[in-house]
């Protein structure tokens, strides 16, 4: 009898984690879109049918035939590994993420992955955390190895993450500070996870992440949604956090131009984000120590 229910028990657990872990398809996403974009036809006439998971599936197969985008992180038709890389993508599929490299060996964040774990009082180990070093070297892993494994755990971290850090509002001063502060649970999650460096740097390395992963059986038309409205979550997070000056601006804005220019089937988001982060460029005047700051 116990057996049994320990069994029932153990089931019912594995049914939550699964749940939890499930790919949803993110109708929101067509909204997003320019679908008068060139290419995007047949998602736009399967959207305008009402068969929206059909037209998730047009939008993979349009991304996944794209040829005339790509950038300067990643060579697709010459994927190498570092031995170093190598051993963050496979301690990564155990949850031992390499968040920062004056922490090692680094530290393993739990079966259930704790993305609020501090086993250092160090703000830094906590905001780099949420830069996912690992996520690259998974990609380069599943690119040289073809195994299946690297990018199925990729993309279940991918919206685990999603779930467990959801953004609300807070003081824009609050990212910054490095002493205790009165935030508590999400909002005091949310200055680490949050924090606009960080977000600029997922902005920027996903997009590396998104073509070594794209061929993937686990790159679903649902995960794409979740991806896409995600990745316009971050982008419209920067547009409202820009930092005030300095380096931290800086790399923010050109960020926002990877964006812009990876994604620029996005009307009225990513393309004109992509803009927006240079104009925060060439419209910054110096200040005296040398940082940028913004003059609207």
């Amino acid at each position: 009898m116990n057996k049994t229910f320990k069994y029932i028990v153990l089931l019912a657990l594995a049914c939550f984690v699964g749940k939890a872990n499930a790919q949803e398809l993110k109708t929101e996403v067509f909204s997003l879109l320019n679908l008068d974009y060139p290419g995007l036809e047949k998602v736009k006439t399967l959207h305008q049918e009402g068969k929206d998971a059909d037209a998730a599936k047009a939008l993979l197969d349009y991304y996944r035939a794209r040829t005339n985008v790509k950038t300067p992180d990643i060579n697709l038709k010459k994927v190498t590994i570092s031995k170093d890389d190598q051993k963050m993508a496979d301690d990564a599929l155990q949850h031992t993420f390499f968040a920062h490299k004056g922490y090692q060996p680094s530290f393993n964040y739990g079966e259930d992955i704790d993305w609020r774990y501090w086993p250092v009082k160090d703000n830094e180990l906590r905001w780099q955390l949420h830069r996912h070093k690992w996520f690259t070297p998974m990609g380069k892993a599943y690119r040289v190895s073809g195994d299946e494994k690297y990018a199925a755990e990729w993309t279940k971290q991918y919206i685990d993450w999603i779930k467990k850090n959801p953004l609300v509002k807070i003081n824009k001063n609050e990212y910054e500070l490095t002493g205790n502060t009165q935030l508590k649970d999400d909002a005091e999650n949310v200055r680490f996870a949050w924090r606009p460096l960080e977000v600029s740097n997922r902005l920027q390395d996903q997009t590396s992440q998104f073509q070594l992963f794209l061929p993937s059986p686990s790159f679903t038309p649902e995960f794409l949604t979740e991806f896409l409205v995600n990745y316009h979550k971050h982008a419209i997070h920067i547009l409202g956090n820009y930092s005030k000056q300095g380096n931290h601006l800086l790399f923010e804005a050109q960020r926002m131009i990877y964006a812009g220019a990876f994604f620029a089937a996005y009307m009225s988001t990513c393309c004109r984000l992509g803009f927006f982060g240079f104009h925060c460029i060439i419209s910054g005047h110096r200040t005296g120590s040398g940082g940028l700051r913004i003059a609207f």
